[in-house]
C-alpha cells in the first residue's frame, strides 16, 4: 500500500534526478519548435470550413 509519505519520498527522489542534469535551453528550443511543428501538420489534416470560425470583434 502507498502511503502519503512514500509517494512523497517518491516524487522528491524522481525530482531530484531530474534536477541534477538540467536540460539546455536549446534543446529546449528544438523541442518545442519539433512540438509546434507536429501539431500544425496534424491540424492542417482536417478541412474547416470558413462558417466554422468564430466571428470576433476587438473592442478597445
Amino acid at each position: 500500500m502507498m502511503t502519503r509519505r512514500k509517494l512523497a519520498l517518491a516524487a522528491m527522489g524522481s525530482g531530484a534526478a531530474a534536477l541534477a542534469q538540467p536540460a539546455q535551453p536549446e534543446d529546449d528550443l528544438a523541442a518545442a519548435r519539433k512540438q509546434a511543428q507536429s501539431n500544425a501538420d496534424a491540424l492542417a489534416k482536417f478541412e474547416l470550413p470558413m462558417s466554422a470560425e468564430p466571428a470576433f470583434v476587438f473592442k478597445a
